[in-house]
């Protein structure tokens, strides 16, 4: 117990110094989000640090712990050190991809085989991330993958992280979801990797709230790869069904789906991103804040029905369905 009063103090203290210096980062990697005038509207150049400060912050965390001789990652429940290594590697990996995403562009096809190919190898570090039955409460099914269940986790991860970035794109929306998110998984079952995440959290919502930081796409698809493991551990875990899953990823997902389709339509590219999210829609009507409260009571609402109340999630998906048209008419 006393551990976790020492690792919260320096948590504290290592975000506050990597917040405080986030100019300097900034300008040391030259990581800057730039407005554009058609989907970027900010003024200036932003700092797009995020990711950086978070990844900074669970490598000092990994080798804090391994000082110690324990194991960060241990609620994860690896079978030996040496995949637990290989996972915190693979996430290094995979916010470098990110980062380079962040300076120069990568093309879609090239981010979707990175992705593709390393989540392959995390998916192989722990049985608990790979997906291998499909159970479902509404319908009283269970369907076994068998020979699928790599290629499910690793398509199921990559539309996550999509469907999380596509998300993102006005200040707090990303940083608030993804703290009820952790704070959610941090009350299931607690472990440090998800402290860590909500120190980082508290601190970015307070800076991305002066307008002076964003998490980039190293800070938002490294969230949204780290959201995805958590999910599927916890699925196999406490032997969570898919629409307890789906519960998580509702409201990302169904931006998704309509973006993808009208896209398609209007003769684009899906994967170019645009101004017609439901963010962008519902801040021309309520402002930054009110589309804030409201998404994010939204979802406190939906993990309230289905964890607590225990209501069907045909009911639940039919109100979110009418909630999400309401907004984006609206």
């Amino acid at each position: 117990m006393k551990f976790i009063y020492f690792y919260s103090i320096f948590l504290f203290i290592l975000n506050f110094i990597l917040f405080k210096n986030y100019k300097f980062l900034s300008n040391l990697l030259n990581i800057y989000d730039f407005p554009d005038l058609k989907r970027k509207l900010h003024k200036t150049k932003i700092s797009a640090a995020g990711g950086t400060i978070l990844i900074i912050g669970i490598i000092f965390s990994f080798f804090l712990f391994k000082f110690i001789n324990f194991n960060f990652f241990s609620r994860l429940e690896f079978t030996t050190f040496a995949n637990s290594f290989f996972f915190f590697v693979l996430l290094i990996f995979f916010y470098l991809i990110n980062f380079m995403d962040d300076k120069f562009n990568l093309s879609a096809i090239t981010k979707v085989v990175f992705f593709s190919v390393l989540c392959y190898f995390i998916i192989k570090t722990n049985n608990l991330f790979l997906v291998q039955t499909l159970r479902f409460e509404s319908f009283d099914k269970v369907l076994d993958l068998n020979n699928f269940s790599s290629f499910f986790s690793v398509l199921s991860i990559i539309i996550a992280v999509n469907a999380f970035n596509m998300y993102d794109g006005i200040n707090l929306q990303s940083s608030t979801y993804f703290f009820i998110l952790f704070a959610f998984f941090l009350f299931l079952d607690f472990s440090y990797f998800n402290l860590a995440i909500i120190f980082f959290l508290i601190f970015f919502i307070y800076y991305n709230n002066k307008n002076f930081i964003f998490l980039g796409n190293s800070g938002v698809c490294t969230l949204g790869l780290i959201s995805s493991i958590m999910i599927i551990h916890n699925y196999n875990k406490y032997n969570f069904f898919v629409e307890d899953v789906l519960i998580f990823l509702l409201l990302p997902i169904l931006d998704l789906i309509r973006l993808f389709f009208v896209r398609i339509k209007n003769n684009k590219n899906p994967m170019l991103g645009d101004r017609f999210h439901i963010h962008h829609l519902m801040i021309k009507k309520f402002g930054n804040y009110q589309t804030i409260f409201l998404l994010n009571s939204f979802f406190i609402l939906l993990l309230f029905f289905k964890f607590i109340l225990n209501v069907n999630f045909i009911i639940i998906f039919f109100i979110s369905l009418i909630f999400y048209i309401f907004l984006i008419k609206s």
